[in-house]
């Protein structure tokens, strides 16, 4: 009986991640990148913003519909950074990444000019301060 009680919440558990993940990535203003393209971006000294996530964060999953209301309110696309991703494919290599951008949570949004970081919006679920925050940055 403990057997069959352990793994139907094991099941459980991992529905609710795969249902819980499929926001980010259902996202239509969210554009994921890779490792080598958020790095080449710093190396250009692009502009522009990044947010970085993952589809198993509870708190992502909390943060995405304010993202997604405040984008579409303004019309804009960001690109996303999929820790889990990328970690699946490099997972040192995005560790070190991360340590050297100083992410110890996420999410984050970072804007970025001339391929340096110039400001950071820790997510939380405030609409107005969100967008008061992109519209200090959105040229």
């Amino acid at each position: 009986m403990k057997k069959y009680l352990l793994l139907g919440l094991i099941s459980l558990i991992l529905v609710l991640t795969a249902c819980g993940g499929s926001k980010m990535e259902d996202s239509k203003q969210l554009d994921k990148i890779t490792l080598a393209e958020f790095q080449t971006k710093l190396e250009n000294k692009d502009n522009g913003f990044v947010y970085i996530g993952r589809p198993t964060c509870p708190d992502c999953q909390a943060f995405q519909p304010t993202l997604d209301a405040v984008l579409k309110d303004k019309d804009m696309r960001l690109d996303y950074f999929d820790t889990d991703a990328a970690r699946k494919e490099k997972e040192e290599q995005t560790k070190q990444f991360l340590q050297d951008m100083k992410v110890k949570t996420v999410p984050v949004i970072f804007y970025i000019e001339n391929g340096k970081e110039v400001s950071r919006y820790d997510g939380n679920d405030d609409e107005k301060a969100l967008a008061a925050w992109f519209d200090r940055y959105n040229k």
